[in-house]
């Protein structure tokens, strides 16, 4: 895709990414080439979206972060 929605060269990050539309704008944004850093507190379920997406031959890593905390929960 190209054009003003082309996403195939941008690192995405998203907050919300373990559930619900967070997950889904993960998939759907790197389906079309971006690479995403996938955030939210439940590790585990980041962890698997993580590995799909790597599986499909997309650019993904997964943080442990809580956007009400301000801050990064690196692991």
């Amino acid at each position: 895709m190209s054009g003003p929605f082309d996403v195939s060269n941008e690192v995405i990050l998203i907050t919300g990414a373990s559930q619900g539309l967070g997950r889904q704008f993960a998939r759907v944004l790197s389906a079309h080439g971006a690479a995403v850093a996938l955030a939210a507190r439940q590790v585990a379920k980041l962890k698997s979206l993580e590995d799909d997406i790597r599986a499909g031959g997309g650019r993904a890593v997964a943080v442990q972060m809580d956007a009400v905390d301000g801050g990064f929960l690196l692991t």
